[in-house]
């Protein structure tokens, strides 16, 4: 991770397990990284690409793909579009209140947005990301969705939404504030 701070963060919560021994941690982006081809396992990106220009999205994934193994899982969370297609805001806080707004593409992948009040994000349709993914010869393993919550607080106490929101790809495309993709390099 890019972040100091979240690096710290992950750290301490793997401590907690038994798998100290079986990560291991770089404060780098992946450019900087140095890795060996082939030399990882499995790479969890957690609401990054998000923030990745769009430009670069694809770029990114073969460098993905170039690290893992042959079998290896690349599993991904990110802003969930439950339109037809993907679109981008920029959020900001104002007033102590987020603020939501949305933006052109170009809008998103120039320099002048990311400054450090801003956070720009592009919320991604499923079709977009499979597509990419595919392109670069990931496998879609598994799919689905998250944060389903209700407007009335107490159906979130008594119904599983994010359980019934997966029972169908036709509904994980209108429902949930995020998606998740399980991909695997095959030969």
């Amino acid at each position: 991770d890019p972040d100091a701070g979240r690096l710290r963060a992950a750290k301490k919560a793997i401590e907690s397990t038994n798998l100290s021994e079986k990560v291991t941690f770089l404060n780098k982006s992946l450019k900087q990284l140095m890795l060996v081809e082939e030399s990882i396992d499995v790479a969890l990106v957690s609401h990054v690409i998000q923030h990745i220009r769009s430009t670069d999205v694809h770029g990114f994934f073969k460098r993905v793909f170039r690290y893992l193994k042959v079998g290896g899982l690349f599993l991904i969370e990110t802003s969930h579009s439950t339109r037809a297609n993907g679109y981008f805001v920029v959020n900001s806080i104002q007033n102590n209140k987020l603020i939501t707004k949305e933006i052109e593409e170009r809008e998103f992948n120039s320099k002048a947005l990311y400054k450090k009040e801003t956070l720009p994000a592009h919320c991604f349709t499923f079709t977009e990301l499979e597509e990419v993914l595919s392109s670069v010869g990931f496998s879609i393993v598994e799919r689905g969705v998250s944060h389903e919550l209700s407007k009335v607080p107490i159906l979130n106490k008594i119904i599983n939404r994010d359980w019934l929101i997966n029972v169908h790809p036709l509904v994980q495309d209108k429902f949930g504030s995020n998606l998740y993709l399980v991909c695997s390099k095959s030969i």
